[in-house]
């Protein structure tokens, strides 16, 4: 009988040991969705459409690989460093948080997201003085027709 507490302790210790080692098994938040929502949403609207007043653009439906790519260079302070470029110092604030396994969910995210069918579409007609601009400019990294270039 003087053994009973000692035995009713060990099961205790046991059990608890089992429960609170045991798994969650509440449902896991997506990684990227939760990156998303803590660091782009405020810009990029739960859409990834952009708030075009704050020259947040749409992101969404964006290859992963360019996601990830655009992060990491403002990461690198090879984007948004200039002092006017209010937007881009934003997006570099919000990248240096992100390490790699965060940046390759959201990536994965924001691939997932609707695309904007409008997002290649011009408002207006390009004169031939912007064109040659773009092309001698941007087109590098962009492609001429502004299709985005996995370099």
């Amino acid at each position: 009988m003087s053994h009973m507490p000692i035995r009713l302790l060990t099961v205790l210790i046991v059990l608890g040991t089992v429960v609170l080692s045991g798994e969650d098994s509440s449902p896991k938040e997506d990684l990227g969705f939760v990156v998303f929502r803590d660091n782009c949403i405020a810009c990029h609207l739960q859409t990834g459409m952009g708030i075009r007043e704050m020259n947040a653009p749409s992101i969404a439906g964006l290859p992963r690989w360019y996601v990830s790519d655009q992060l990491r260079k403002f990461r690198r302070d090879q984007r948004g460093f200039h002092e006017e470029d209010e937007s881009g110092i934003l997006m570099q604030a919000n990248a240096i948080v992100l390490d790699e396994k965060s940046i390759a969910f959201v990536g994965r995210y924001i691939e997932n997201l609707a695309p904007n069918d409008q997002r290649n579409t011009l408002d207006i007609q390009i004169s031939k003085t912007a064109k040659t601009l773009y092309l001698n400019n941007c087109a590098n990294c962009h492609g001429d027709d502004a299709e985005g270039k996995r370099t």
